[in-house]
């Protein structure tokens, strides 16, 4: 005779690490499951991560300690594939891309807005920016404060961008192409410029100019997209014809 209700407009607080025993989630877990199953919700993973551009492949199980009451499946993900026409230089069809932008401010502890010092608003600005561009292309973007740049999630991304007024303690993907943009005239690289970009395990350094009063005009970034999404094309099409994927022709 027991039913399931969910109360939408309930709040919850959590406190975090106050449990004394935290040992008895698996129990807990166990107990949950023997009285619910069957009648919990229909799991909604699958649906969110579609929204997200991801396809569940399959479920694997999980593991809960010695016990098997209670195992959370672990969904196995893909990106939805889908071919996008380039522009400018870099006409053409080319798959469309998830990009990471990592920006250079913080968040303030409430985690609802970034704490933006004067010189960090035009950059702020400047990334939303880019992101709408490389969005209405068809590719898939997500921005990074300075405390997410090396998020678990990192794995799902296929471009990475670091943004910011100067070079800063970043740790570069393996597997990805990673391109630094920074604060300047485009050009030369000034000396020991290009070989810390390298060194860093960045693809490309690339500086952009803003005006004098610190923001980037909106043809200087619509160059910047087309030069960021040429340079990703032509990095995955290369790691492609060498893993066997991409015939050249």
């Amino acid at each position: 005779g027991s039913r399931f209700r969910v109360a939408t407009d309930s709040v919850v607080l959590h406190f975090e690490s106050r449990t004394r025993i935290r040992t008895v989630v698996e129990s807990n877990r166990a107990l949950l499951w023997d009285g619910w199953r069957g009648r919990l919700p229909k799991p909604d993973m699958a649906q969110l991560l579609g929204e997200a551009g991801f396809e569940v492949i399959r479920w694997d199980p999980g593991v809960v300690g010695e016990s098997d009451r209670g195992r959370i499946p672990v969904p196995v993900i893909r990106r939805h594939r889908k071919a996008i026409r380039g522009s400018g230089a870099n006409g053409g069809e080319r798959p469309s891309l998830r990009w990471a932008l990592k920006a250079p401010w913080s968040f303030n502890e409430s985690r609802e807005a970034p704490v933006e010092a004067p010189m960090m608003v035009p950059w702020h600005r400047m990334v939303e920016s880019l992101a709408q561009l490389l969005r209405s292309a068809g590719d898939d973007v997500v921005i990074d404060s300075v405390e997410a740049h090396q998020r678990r999630t990192s794995g799902l991304d296929e471009v990475v961008v670091v943004l910011g007024p100067q070079p800063g303690p970043f740790q570069t993907q393996p597997g990805r192409p990673n391109f630094l943009v920074l604060a300047g005239a485009d050009g030369p690289a000034d000396e020991g410029e290009g070989e810390e970009g390298s060194d860093r395990g960045f693809d490309e350094v690339i500086r952009v100019q803003s005006a004098d009063d610190g923001e980037f005009d909106p043809a200087t970034l619509v160059e910047l997209a087309h030069r960021l999404t040429g340079s990703a094309a032509a990095w995955w099409r290369d790691q492609g014809s060498r893993i066997g994927l991409v015939d050249r022709g």
